[in-house]
């Protein structure tokens, strides 16, 4: 090779990484600042890095394709036949490595959960909010801020509560227990009062329900227990931790309206009755 064509190679590989550099700078910056924007939707975070992945897959190609030969036809037939010695090699000496990639190419494009989400990986029991979505794995994080990293390729073959697959509104029940000298229909009044009012609760009734008078909040009661009537009101949130948050507020609530109207929240409690019949007896004598 002359040296004329030895400094076009390396000027060529020079020019190539540095574009290649510029690019995938630019593919992380504008990422980044998607999924910082809060606007974003679960879905398009989930996308952005999928499309990431992809952009700086293909650039990463372009760039040994040129480096490799002058000739993008050349580099084509060149990695065509080394690929099958490759594609052994890989197989033996990455086995994890690529089930995993393999694994989160697949939880991307099918998107069984997204971004922000609240599942459950019910192999160990963990519950926590999607925060991020790897080539090789998923983090978790979980109500006491931990973060889990999961590999993809156990997630992926693991069962997935996700509470937002296909329908984001969420059902959340409300259960409490009033003492049995309570009124119990202005209680059960309340609690619908109270779910009403709440900015995140979420109206499901169809418009055949709505028509035929299906109240917006189905408020019955579970059970008499020991200590008192156990009800329940049924009420719908948009998401599982908002859920979790109308139903910590509608309790709160209830136990301020309950004060004022005189309703009491039933509790265990243990009531002795002592009979003093021997007394009586004397004293009738």
């Amino acid at each position: 090779m002359t040296a004329a064509g030895t400094l076009n190679a390396v000027q060529r590989t020079a020019v190539t990484i540095l574009v290649s550099a510029v690019l995938i700078a630019l593919t992380n910056a504008v990422s980044r600042r998607v999924i910082r924007s809060r606007k974003a939707s679960k879905k398009l975070l989930t996308n952005v890095h999928l499309i990431r992945y992809i952009i700086i897959g293909a650039i990463g190609i372009s760039a040994v394709m040129s480096i490799a030969s002058g000739s993008a036809k050349d580099a084509v037939n060149s990695i065509l036949a080394s690929s099958g010695v490759i594609a052994v090699a890989l197989s033996i000496a990455c086995q994890e490595p690529i089930g995993n990639l393999c694994s989160g190419m697949i939880i991307m494009i099918t998107q069984p959960f997204r971004i922000g989400e609240l599942v459950r990986y019910l192999d160990d029991d963990i519950l926590g909010f999607v925060e991020e979505i790897t080539l090789r794995h998923t983090v978790l994080r979980t109500y006491d801020n931990r973060r889990v990293v999961i590999p993809n390729s156990l997630i992926n073959r693991s069962s997935i509560e996700n509470s937002n697959y296909n329908e984001s509104f969420v059902h959340q029940p409300v259960d409490f227990t009033i003492t049995y000298d309570s009124d119990l229909e202005e209680a059960m009044q309340i609690v619908a009062d109270v779910a009403l009012l709440h900015p995140l609760f979420s109206d499901k009734r169809t418009a055949r329900q709505k028509a035929d008078g299906t109240p917006a909040v189905f408020v019955f009661i579970r059970d008499f227990t020991e200590s008192g009537v156990s009800l329940r009101a049924r009420v719908w949130a948009p998401s599982s931790g908002e859920a979790i948050m109308m139903k910590s507020d509608i309790l709160f609530e209830l136990r301020r309206r309950f004060r004022a109207e005189g309703i009491r929240f039933a509790h265990p409690h243990v009531e002795i009755v002592e009979k003093r019949v021997y007394n009586e007896n004397k004293a009738g004598q």
